[in-house]
Parts: C-alpha cells; sequence; structure tokens
C-alpha cells in the first residue's frame, strides 16, 4: 500500500433529486446483477417507472474498462480506479446519465456504485483514503445494500457461471476486495446496509425489501397516480 504523505478528507451527500436511486454493492458472484433484475421486476410490475443499470457503464469509459479487464490489459491499479472513478461521473451526468432519470422522479437500480472502488482499490493495494476522497463528490443513493458473500462461495459461484475471469476474481483478490467493504462499513456504518447474501434468493429479496418498503420515497411512489 503506498505510504500516506498527508490526509484526505471527505464528506458525502446523499440523493437531492426526487427519483429514488438503490445500489446494490459486493463482490463479484454476490448477486447484484441478479437483485437488480429482480427488483426492476418487482418496481416496473407496480406500475413504477424505472430503469436499471450497472457498473462500469455502458458508456465509452466503461466500454473501456470492460475490454481491458476481459483482455487483460496491464494498467496500474491507480490508473484503472480512476478510470472507474470518471466512468462514474459519466454515469451520472451525462446526457444518458443516472441524475437525468432522478430528475425526472424515476426510480434507478444499479449493480455496483461509489463503494466499489475503494473496495477493490483496496485489493490492489491502493491507499482506501484516497479512494474514498475520490469518491466524495459523488452523491450517495437512498439506499446501499451490501450484499455479504464470503470469498469461497463467491469463487464457487463464479466458477459456475463464467467460461473466463477477469483480474479481480481469483481468491486472492476477492478476500482482499472483501476486506476492504469490511473497511468502508466500519468506516461509514449508515453508508451501506449489510445482507446475507448467501441465503436463498427469495430470502435475501425479502430482507431487502423490508427497507425498500420503508423508505420515504417509496412510500411516495405508491402513492403517485399512475
Amino acid at each position: 500500500m503506498r505510504n500516506k504523505n498527508f490526509t484526505y478528507t471527505y464528506k458525502f451527500e446523499t440523493n437531492p433529486y426526487p427519483g429514488l436511486f438503490i445500489a446494490f454493492e459486493g463482490i463479484d458472484g454476490s448477486g447484484s446483477t441478479t437483485k437488480v433484475e429482480k427488483f426492476y421486476d418487482f418496481f416496473v410490475g407496480r406500475g413504477i417507472q424505472t430503469v436499471k443499470t450497472e457498473e462500469p457503464s455502458s458508456g465509452p469509459v466503461g466500454s473501456i474498462i470492460r475490454w481491458a479487464l476481459s483482455r487483460g490489459l496491464q494498467i496500474d491499479p491507480r490508473t484503472l480506479q480512476l478510470m472507474f472513478t470518471t466512468d462514474r461521473s459519466d454515469h451520472l451526468f451525462s446526457e444518458r446519465g443516472i441524475v437525468g432519470s432522478l430528475k425526472k422522479g424515476i426510480t434507478v437500480l444499479s449493480s455496483r456504485y461509489l463503494a466499489s472502488t475503494p473496495a477493490f482499490g483496496y485489493s490492489e493495494e491502493e491507499d482506501i483514503d484516497f479512494l474514498i476522497a475520490a469518491q466524495s463528490k459523488f452523491f450517495l443513493p437512498d439506499l446501499m445494500f451490501f450484499l455479504d458473500v464470503k470469498p469461497e462461495v463467491s469463487v464457487g459461484r463464479l466458477k459456475n457461471t463464467r467460461s473466463g475471469i477477469d483480474r479481480f476474481e481469483t481468491l486472492e483478490r476477492l478476500k482482499k476486495a472483501y476486506r476492504g467493504y469490511q473497511l468502508l462499513l466500519k468506516k461509514f456504518p449508515g453508508m451501506m446496509i449489510p445482507i446475507n447474501g448467501e441465503e436463498e434468493v427469495e430470502v435475501v429479496m425479502n430482507s431487502i425489501l423490508v427497507h425498500i418498503l420503508e423508505h420515504p420515497k417509496f412510500k411516495r411512489l405508491l402513492k403517485r397516480p399512475r
């Protein structure tokens, strides 16, 4: 890990827009994409206008990141995490981005968001405080869930669903990324809601749903004329 030569400061703000923003975090194989798909069906089934997305995004920087990860391109760890941060900025603020939907009151569901950069950067021995500070210009979702799946379980899932792995999907890297998420949970107790992601899918869904149903924005969505 790089030596700390100075102290970083950071302060996060919560989503200032009317739309409900929910993000699902966790190491690879934790099920974040599955949860986005299932909750997308849940919201749409109740007549709530919803979009689903993920990071890396489908934008220009996100596409480069995906290409680099799948082909094993040699990029130094800090540069790669700053690419993720740049992609996040584009993901939020471009014409097709998250903010445009939230301003219109549309619900946004994202697989991964700002917690993933410090967690996965930590797995490559980057300064987690630097990476947290780099994310502090982005607002927090209304709800951010950490799907807690142990690295050993995650690797087993990946072997059953992937034909190949990228640079972050080895057991050693996933263990470090998992520790990165644990550090974030300790530093910011209210930032993410931990959910046992090793339970059956329906049990996990219900654990998440409890928090969604109690959120004031969701209650207003149910009252909104269709």
